[in-house]
């Protein structure tokens, strides 16, 4: 894989099981002692129906460059559930189901066809696959139909889409209607997508699943046993749902257990799982994930993208949020429902199961919205503090330790003053979605202060439901212009055996591209150095320091390339339709790429190559009569009038270190190598730019 996933997921056992506790705020089941042994389990379940369920795999076209590995994602999802019903008492898989977005685009042969091949080839007698259209199925079939609301759902598209899902899945018909071991499962494919108006499913759609429901139901008088729905947009005001008519249909029937995806919210969210007229559970994503920020005021839009508490707002299908997590779902003959969530990249169950055995008797649901108010506000450890990695002129990095004690901590509200006066609020992530992979702690970046000041900073950790805990306090004192420059949003720091830290904050970069890059003991240097062979780079989060960068910044870097490069690379570079970055070409010209929201300014000049560079990058951010400059070995070598910059794509605000930023997995990188990538928060003057340069070579 091009990041190393598992890495997310080596924190202690201890924080997996707060992770999922957090979720089941009612009274914890009985659960078994190790569901991965044969044999049983100890409090007696025992299962007469199993089957997985996952959904948005977004399998893409292997010529798009990039699927976020879900090819492997799909045959992990089968070999992991076999595995792990292979090692039960009761060995069956009865079913796998993908509850939408299997593909990324729907497009019929190198996707929609790749993906059913492959649901073929891993399926093993005695298990039922089905899949269910999401919206992304119906990418590919969209025309151009002037009188539609959305060409993707015109009547030639979904007659297009509903013909090729037919084709390569084998079955007769979109929706279907199956009994598994005397268990009713109804599958409903979309055919509408009014996202402004919360409605997915035409009244032809819905009265089918009214039929289909009233014949499960008059299956058992008892009203006790589970009917199973599955469908891609969920009911809105349950589990991540926004569909606001399929409520309606479901709420007559308290024995319905609902299965929906779309949302990408993570199954260890606790309002993954919903009760109320019904029980939904949110399935997530086996390629991407992003949770709401728990926001108390203004904006709730914005998503996690990373471990480390960042966030962005936008549609932001990127590869720094990683799924791979599904339910196994088993059920026994007293219609008690076991939760298993199983973690493909570590093939292990995922914390503790769970039971819901309230199924068909309203009255004693404990998954409902009353969880919010049982629920516990999360606290610091006592003991706990807050630290300052840096403290500049007008910026500031702090170092918030994870609250561990009380109810699950989702993120964190972040306030700072100046006297008694509040001056902003920052919101960051604590990475409980990811269980065992949640960061032992994130970092709180401050921009725009002002110099010579004593800021006193307050850090609230806060829960899913909004309640909030006992914050956290220190004092930040910023430098006074003139002090010597330090870079403080970035320090590049190599070391043995292809690690690359922050400095700053001391937290690793993730990798792009194919493959890893190497680092290696340059002699000569008398330090570690990445070292680059076309084929990759490191990356940086950029999306919490760009409010910094507009005001002006300084990117610094050395680099070794040992002769022209036969066609366009970059070096250190966040480009993708904006951005900056230091960009070489077959010339043997060296540009600092700058957008300024009209178009790029492209100072540049040659460069050596066979010998080690010093790069400068400024942006003054003056307004009018601002400029954009390149230095190079500490000499002034071209600037453009500049007063502006813009921002790049969402799916793009990362800077990689040896490469360019892409949507997906980085590009055009270089071969060579690089002692040092920073970048400071202000803009350097002539001297300190050539102070630098001086010191490299003492």
């Amino acid at each position: 894989m091009k990041t190393n996933r598992t890495l997310l997921r080596l924190l202690s056992l201890l924080l997996v099981t707060l992770t999922v506790m957090g979720m089941l705020v009612a009274c914890k089941p009985e659960t078994p002692d190790d569901p991965n042994t044969p044999g049983g389990s100890a409090d007696g379940f025992q299962p007469v129906l199993r089957f997985a369920i996952a959904s948005d795999l977004h399998l893409r076209d292997d010529s798009s460059g990039y699927d976020f590995d879900t090819r492997d994602q799909l045959k992990a999802l089968y070999n992991t559930a076999y595995g792990y019903s292979g090692k039960q008492a009761y060995t069956n898989l009865d079913g796998v189901f993908l509850v939408g977005d299997f593909t990324q685009g729907g497009h019929a042969t190198n996707e929609m066809k790749d993906y059913f091949d492959a649901v073929k080839k891993y399926t093993k007698d005695g298990t039922v696959s089905k899949s269910i259209l999401g919206n992304h199925e119906f990418y590919y079939t969209k025309t151009t139909d002037p009188d539609h609301y959305d060409p993707r759902y015109s009547p030639e598209s979904i007659k297009n889409t509903y013909a090729n899902f037919k084709k390569y899945s084998g079955n007769e018909n979109v929706d279907e209607h199956l009994v598994i071991n005397g268990f009713h499962f109804i599958f409903l494919a979309m055919d509408f997508y009014k996202k402004s108006e919360g409605v997915f499913y035409s009244d032809a759609q819905l009265n089918w699943l009214k039929g289909e429901l009233e014949k499960a139901a008059a299956d058992d008088p008892t009203g006790l046993k589970p009917i199973f729905v599955m469908q891609h947009i969920g009911p809105s005001g349950t589990a991540s749902g926004s569909d606001k008519n399929l409520g309606a249909v479901l709420k007559k029937y308290p024995q319905v257990v609902d299965f929906c995806g779309h949302s990408h919210t993570p199954l260890t969210h606790p309002k993954s799982i919903w009760q109320g007229d019904y029980t939904v559970l949110n399935t997530g994503s086996l390629a991407y994930l992003g949770i709401p920020l728990c926001r108390l005021e203004g904006d709730t839009t914005v998503k996690a993208i990373d471990k480390f508490g960042g966030w962005a707002t936008g549609d932001i299908e990127n590869s720094l949020r990683t799924g791979g997590m599904y339910y196994i779902i088993e059920v026994d003959a007293n219609n008690v429902m076991r939760v298993v969530i199983y973690d493909v990249f570590e093939d292990q169950v995922y914390g503790e199961p769970f039971l819901i055995d309230s199924i068909g008797q309203k009255d004693k649901f404990t998954f409902t919205d009353a969880r919010k108010h049982t629920a516990e506000a999360p606290q610091f450890a006592a003991g706990t503090e807050l630290t300052t990695l840096v403290e500049g002129d007008t910026f500031a990095n702090i170092k918030i330790p994870q609250a561990t004690e009380g109810g699950l901590v989702q993120s964190y509200r972040c306030e700072y003053y100046l006297g008694n006066s509040k001056k902003g609020t920052v919101y960051r992530l604590a990475g409980s979605y990811l269980g065992a992979g949640r960061p032992d702690f994130v970092t709180l970046p401050l921009s725009g202060l002002t110099p010579g000041k004593t800021y006193t900073v307050k850090v609230i950790p806060v829960n899913d439901w909004g309640k909030v805990g006992t914050p956290l306090e220190i004092t930040v004192n910023t430098q006074m212009p003139g002090a010597d420059p330090i870079p403080d949003i970035l320090s590049v720091k190599f070391g043995l055996g292809g690690i690359a830290t922050n400095a700053i904050t001391q937290q690793p970069l993730d990798t792009v591209g194919s493959g890893t890059p190497a680092t290696e003991l340059d002699t000569s240097l008398q330090q570690y150095v990445g070292a680059f062979d076309g084929k990759n780079g490191f990356r940086f989060p950029l999306y919490n320091t760009y409010k910094t960068l507009q005001d002006g910044f300084t990117m610094e870097a050395y680099v070794y390339v040992p002769s022209k490069p036969g066609s366009t690379v970059d070096i250190v570079s966040n480009q993708h339709s904006a951005g900056f970055g230091f960009e070489l070409k077959s010339n043997g010209k060296v540009y600092f790429y700058f957008h300024d929201g009209n178009g790029w300014k492209t100072p540049s000049k040659a460069m050596p190559t066979g010998e080690w560079v010093h790069l400068t990058g400024v942006y003054d951010g003056n307004g009018e009569g601002g400029y954009v400059k390149l230095y190079v070995n500490g000499t002034l070598a071209a600037k453009a009038a500049c007063n502006n910059f813009k921002i790049p794509s969402a799916a793009a605000q990362y800077l990689v270190i040896g490469g360019d930023a892409n949507q997906y997995d980085g590009q055009f990188f270089m071969t060579g190598k690089i002692a040092m990538a920073n970048i400071y928060s202000e803009p350097l003057s002539d001297a300190e730019i050539i102070a630098l340069y001086n010191n490299l070579k003492k």
